[in-house]
């Protein structure tokens, strides 16, 4: 009834009788001189609220006709709104990797092909797009892209739609409130084996750097994101207090500052590393740690995801294995060898324990391990 209107509120009269408002911003008055009002009944509400976005509607034709309306202060297609909201602070304050991933949810979105009426949906007008449409461009994304990539595109053209809202660039937002089925949280977990398997694999294909990358995500149950940015810089040397060194760093997503000693098993594998070059560690703090055999630079999230399956393919390994899954399978593997989810947390970056039980797959082992600890059998 009130998509167009800032809000609807039923109020509760003190003889108990029922007062229906309806709320008109102020740029709205400006145009139309419509103003807020209250009524007897839910019907003259919504009459009301119908036409002021009539009017509404008529106070846009006439600017446009009249030339008034242009591109820079009032978009009148997708793509000019979108144009707008990458010139605000809340697409250029982005991170770069918040940027990259942005312009491919509105590339799919600007591109879209809207079916039975062939429009792109980057030049129909933002005027026109209604619920039906989002409704139709939720049903084309379905049948074209991944779960993630509709979840974020109607996310990210809803918070251009907002943005525009607030700069009275539009009225309304059919963005809002999209009826997209969530899947169920993701718990794929790797096997032991499984992760040996990759890395003896990645050694055979001469890309020992994915074995590292594998062993660091499983060992230090951390974000592939976090891992492949790792420098020398980031890890200590082992001292008399402590045996082996300790990573250093601060989360990106979360800005956590965690410390993280290492496995035995990947002290040993970066030892092999820095022992083939003498004081390598002291003379390059800021070389990454994970460098692509291919190209000599630092993996990128989009190359570590196809050479994974790459070398899982190559090992017989299951295709539905992803590097963020490491993170989950390292913390349910420590779960399992009966770390308290304090010393989890401690580890991870979590801050709460409703996250940490999140990312820990219930197993029997879990169970087992909990009944001994408890009644020592």
């Amino acid at each position: 009834m009130t998509s167009n209107i800032k809000f609807y509120q039923e109020v509760i009269r003190v003889d108990g009788s029922k007062n229906h408002f309806i709320g008109v911003p102020k740029y709205i008055t400006k145009k139309t001189g419509d103003r807020a009002g209250s009524f007897d009944t839910i019907e003259d509400a919504r009459a009301y609220s119908t036409e002021v976005q009539a009017r509404v509607a008529r106070y846009n034709i006439n600017l446009r006709s009249s030339g008034r309306l242009n591109t820079t202060s009032a978009p009148i297609t997708v793509s000019h709104l979108v144009d707008f909201y990458r010139s605000t602070e809340e697409y250029t304050n982005l991170k770069p990797r918040s940027i990259v991933s942005y312009e491919l949810m509105l590339k799919t979105s600007l591109n879209a092909i809207l079916p039975g009426s062939n429009m792109i949906l980057g030049d129909m007008e933002v005027g026109s797009l209604t619920k039906d449409t989002v409704r139709i461009f939720k049903k084309h994304i379905k049948d074209t892209f991944s779960h993630h990539r509709q979840l974020h595109s109607v996310k990210v053209m809803r918070l251009v739609w907002t943005v525009g809202e607030g700069f009275d660039k539009v009225i309304g937002n059919p963005w809002r409130n999209p009826k997209i089925k969530l899947r169920p949280k993701r718990m794929v977990v790797w096997t032991p084996s499984q992760v040996d398997r990759f890395i003896a694999k990645a050694e055979q294909s001469n890309l020992p750097s994915m074995g590292t990358f594998v062993l660091m995500c499983f060992a230090m149950c951390q974000r592939p994101g976090d891992i492949r940015q790792l420098q020398w810089k980031h890890l200590s040397s082992p001292t008399k207090k402590h045996e082996r060194g300790i990573f250093e760093f601060t989360q990106e997503k979360t800005f956590t500052e965690v410390y993280i000693p290492l496995s035995p098993a990947l002290q040993e594998r970066l030892d092999n590393f820095t022992s083939q070059i003498p004081h390598w560690r002291e003379d390059n703090p800021d070389e990454y740690i994970l460098r692509y055999e291919v190209t000599g630079k630092p993996y990128t999230q989009w190359d570590y995801a196809k050479i994974l399956r790459k070398i899982c393919r190559a090992a017989g390994l299951p295709d539905h294995l992803r590097m963020g899954d490491l993170r989950r399978t390292g913390t349910t593997n420590l779960a399992n060898f009966g770390c308290t989810e304090d010393q989890l947390m401690s580890i991870t970056g979590h801050k709460n324990r409703e996250e940490i039980s999140t990312y820990i797959k219930r197993s029997a082992d879990l169970a087992k391990n909990a009944i001994t600890q408890a009644y020592g059998v």
